[in-house]
């Protein structure tokens, strides 16, 4: 199109602009301000319909007067902070109540909150819902914990928002991840097709069926940061066929189902629980979100349990009262108050398009995948030879455009029911003056960086769990020796929140090429203990592996794993007690490679010692075996500091065979290890 017909299509939305006050107020039941593009109920109609039972409830005790000797401390307003009153006014206070009887009470709901509730979950489909005020975070924690026991195994897309990796350190789940399909081009990972999914289940079955054992559950993105949504409804019929719940990560995806162009929800595609940031398109504030259930693989009782536990037992009655009246406002006007936003995001995308160097994510982008929120607009600038991030410094700068999401590649721009009219004239300007700016007048097209190689999704190796990351001994080391080390934070871009490192993975070259990219570009690096990126934390953990060789068929064999805390260097260490001489550790992590035979005779010798780190810096010596049998040992850990710790333990267990493990409890004899507050599993 040329620069006259955008030109036309921008004169249509400003005439539409400027006639929108000729008909305000006069449609009736609604009046429609097309300038901001807000459906508002007028109060006939508001009137007319069933008042939201928790706002209602909150504006009644409000409106009491009351000789009020509770917290919080401001006493309905009357010592409100005059800074803050300056701000927002004194009514917020007014209404920013305890739990009072009159108010419900979060955990055990029988009036206002319970009947809020209800109507929540009889408009999104569910069979339960949960009011959060821990935003999803919460949720998802609160679902992942609800699901997964320590040691279960959660599958996962490695595009996980962190809340994910923060669950597996609270219920001491493990992580199997499925890579998403990712395109280098928008350097975006997408989602989870079905094909992934069914591969990546069958194969946790298969691993885990040995043991008794199946995956605990299956927790999906959709959509994503981006509105690109995942085949829920296949990947759904999958897990159900194994009897493994379905957890739908839903949070930019609230609203869908509740308009004809919007995609379907996770929930009427079959999810057993579903998280949704109800403050992100609906119109709730901040921090609260949703937690639905549906169907019966999930115990809705452990589900209570667990949010118990993460939220806030002081819960904000305000946050509580937002979700509320968004409900209401979703319910009073169902299947037409997104047809204003829609309209404008759609007419917007038309214009944007035919900007010179700049494109557009749509269906065609990401082919494998049934559908992308139209609310959701993202714009590329890499024919315009800059990053997103470069991109977005202008547009705010210039413009004034606040973006929701900013990335190598492109911009994402979320359109909601507060979108005005000329704040997307203003955007479609800014977007037209990059285009003006930076692509070549010849014509010719410039590609910004190459982040082909700088996808870190699909290079991942976990040594320990998140949970066990966790709560390891770690240290600070310069990003140079980081290289091959065990993370010991969770690091990510943000936004969009999701991980680069995670708690227990190796340290990647290509890692950490990535973050020095996109944070050369201008991104905000969270997690990290130094902004700077300057250094990392890692873990103080030197993990072995036995890799036994027997001649004896019918060996029977043990692995002991003890956790050393308090200790200045040493983290953790392994101990195996076998029936056979032939005894191999093998180093992990950046020592990986190298392997130490440490008896090769027919019996173990005694007072003999065999060294593990003889050349390399790692955090203990040497380990010396005086006594071997398969009931117990005594083992001697030298310190880095020459100290050293002696170790005498009994196994309780020893019922072993070659397939099966045992857990093994050791009972500490000598008082010297008292101090190292050794904790043996």
């Amino acid at each position: 199109m040329s620069a006259i017909g955008i030109d036309g299509t921008l004169e249509r939305l400003q005439l539409a602009q400027g006639e929108s006050k000729k008909h305000k107020g006069q449609s009736g039941i609604f009046e429609i301000e097309t300038t901001d593009n807000i459906i508002r109920n007028d109060n006939q109609k508001v009137k007319s319909c069933r008042s939201p039972p928790l706002v209602s409830a909150l504006k009644a005790s409000a409106e009491e007067n009351a000789a009020s000797f509770h917290f919080p401390g401001h006493n309905r307003g009357q010592a409100a902070p005059s800074s803050l009153t300056q701000l927002i006014g004194e009514r917020p206070f007014l209404h920013d109540l305890p739990e009072l009887p009159e108010l419900d009470n979060l955990f055990a709901p029988e009036g206002p909150i319970l009947e809020a509730q209800k109507q929540a979950a009889e408009l999104f489909g569910a069979s339960e819902t949960w009011f959060l005020v821990g935003g999803s975070t919460c949720g998802v924690q609160a679902a992942i914990m609800a699901t997964c026991l320590p040691g279960d195994t959660l599958i996962l897309p490695r595009n996980c928002h962190i809340s994910a990796v923060s669950a597996m350190v609270l219920s001491g789940a493990a992580p199997k991840y499925i890579f998403p399909e990712y395109d280098p081009r928008w350097d975006i990972a997408a989602g989870i097709t079905p094909s992934q999914a069914s591969t990546m289940v069958e194969e946790a079955i298969k691993e885990l069926e040995m043991e008794g054992r199946k995956p605990a559950a299956v927790l999906v993105i959709s959509p994503s940061y981006h509105g690109i949504c995942s085949d829920v409804n296949a990947i759904s019929k999958l897990c159900h066929n194994n009897m493994v719940p379905l957890i739908v990560d839903e949070a930019h995806g609230a609203h869908f189902g509740f308009h004809p162009q919007l995609p379907i929800s996770a929930l009427a595609q079959g999810a057993d629980l579903v998280v949704q940031s109800t403050h992100k398109v609906l119109c709730s504030l901040t921090q609260s979100s949703m937690l639905h259930v549906s169907g019966n693989i999930v115990d809705r009782e452990k589900v209570c349990r667990c949010l118990q536990t993460l939220q806030s037992s002081s819960p904000s009655y305000l946050l509580l009262a937002s979700l509320d009246a968004a409900r209401a406002q979703l319910s009073d006007n169902h299947g037409t108050i997104f047809n204003q936003a829609i309209e404008l995001a759609v007419e917007a995308k038309g214009v944007i398009d035919k900007i010179p160097g700049i494109t557009l994510i749509d269906i065609p982008n990401f082919p494998k995948f049934p559908a992308i929120d139209p609310l959701r607009v993202t714009v590329g600038v890499r024919y315009l030879g800059i990053s997103g991030f470069e991109a977005d410094n202008i547009l705010y700068r210039d413009f004034g455009v606040v973006s929701e999401l900013v990335g190598t590649q492109s911009i994402t721009f979320a359109f909601n029911l507060g979108t005005k009219r000329e704040h997307v004239l203003r955007l479609i300007s800014g977007l037209k003056y990059l285009s003006a700016t930076f692509l070549p007048a010849d014509g010719s097209v410039i590609r910004s960086v190459d982040v082909v190689n700088l996808a870190v999704f699909d290079d991942v190796n976990m040594v320990l769990s998140p949970r066990d990351a966790f709560f390891a001994s770690k240290r600070k080391v310069s990003i140079e020796e980081s290289l091959g080390e065990i993370c010991g934070e969770l690091i990510c871009p943000y936004p969009p929140g999701i991980p680069v490192l995670v708690p227990g993975e190796v340290i990647t070259e290509r890692a950490l090429q990535y973050l020095l990219h996109v944070k050369s570009k201008g991104a905000t690096i969270s997690g990290a203990a130094d902004r700077y990126l300057s250094s990392l934390v890692t873990l103080l953990v030197v993990v072995v592996d036995m890799l036994f060789q027997s001649s004896c068929p019918a060996s029977w064999w043990i692995i002991f794993r003890g956790e050393f805390l308090g200790c200045p260097y040493i983290s953790r260490t392994y101990l195996a007690l076998i029936s056979t001489p032939v005894i191999w550790y093998k180093l992990q992590g950046k020592h990986k490679d190298r392997a130490h035979v440490l008896a090769d005779d027919s019996s173990p010798s005694s007072n003999k010692s065999y060294d593990l780190a003889a050349e390399s810096s790692l955090y203990y010596k040497a380990a010396e075996m005086y006594t071997y049998s398969i009931n117990s040992a005594i083992m001697t850990v030298e310190l880095a500091d020459d100290s050293s710790i002696i170790l005498h333990g009994c196994l309780l267990a020893t019922y072993l065979s070659p397939t099966s493990y045992t857990t093994c409890t050791w009972h500490m004899t000598h008082p010297s290890i008292q101090q190292a507050a050794l904790r043996g599993s």
